[in-house]
């Protein structure tokens, strides 16, 4: 087309030559910048998979963790549904007695008569609260 368009204003054949190398050159500029045009965009799509393959990845990483998360809390439910409470604690009011166990140590009797004497006051409130008739004595129907 652009040899016709040429030919008309051209009539030696030394121009219709220029012409055609003209036309070569610019056939062949066109050709390389669209091959440039084709590298670039095929650029941008690989890049464009690289980016949903890894959008992809993530996703499923994330879908795994909501997953693994959501199954996390049902179990720590379910744990928590099978657990019975804890008991309540019934503070001691003797508290606690260390009693020496080595082989130097009194004999356990006197190291719990000595015990008891030194929490008499204790002991005296502990009988009275399981005295149940008040009447000053303890008996096996007072403990039930």
């Amino acid at each position: 087309m652009l040899i016709a368009s040429l030919i008309r204003y051209v009539h030696l054949p030394e121009d219709l030559k220029r012409a055609r190398e003209l036309q070569a050159a610019a056939e062949a500029a066109a050709r390389e910048a669209i091959e440039k045009r084709a590298d670039a965009e095929a650029d941008v799509f690989r890049q464009l998979d690289e980016s949903a393959a890894l959008l992809e990845r993530l996703l499923v990483e994330q879908v795994g963790q909501k997953a693994h998360e959501l199954e996390a809390s049902k179990l720590r439910d379910e744990i928590k549904r099978l657990t019975p409470p804890p008991k309540k604690r019934v503070p001691k009011k003797l508290g606690s007695i260390d009693l020496d166990e080595g082989p130097d140590a009194p004999p356990i009797a006197q190291q719990l008569a000595s015990a008891l004497r030194a929490n008499s006051a204790r002991v005296l409130d502990l009988f009275r609260s399981w005295d149940a008739d008040g009447d000053g004595q303890v008996i096996a129907t007072d403990c039930y």
